[in-house]
């Protein structure tokens, strides 16, 4: 890979439609294959946040000390 625009095309055309991804330089000089495997990663990663979230309950205001 060239630099950080053709890193950004690649993002730009895999990203899913509803998260956003910020290229950095350290993009530079990768495959789009390993652009891929990062972005997946990172899309499972957040699916499984926001599933836990949703999971979750607050913690008790009568707790406090």
């Amino acid at each position: 890979m060239k630099g950080a625009e053709e890193a950004r095309e690649i993002v730009q055309a895999l990203r899913p439609s509803s998260q956003g991804f910020i290229v950095r330089t350290a993009s530079e000089g990768a495959e789009p294959d390993e652009i891929r495997n990062d972005m997946e990663f990172l899309v499972r990663l957040w699916t499984h946040i926001q599933k836990k979230k949703e999971s979750s309950s607050c913690p008790s205001s009568s707790t406090a000390i």
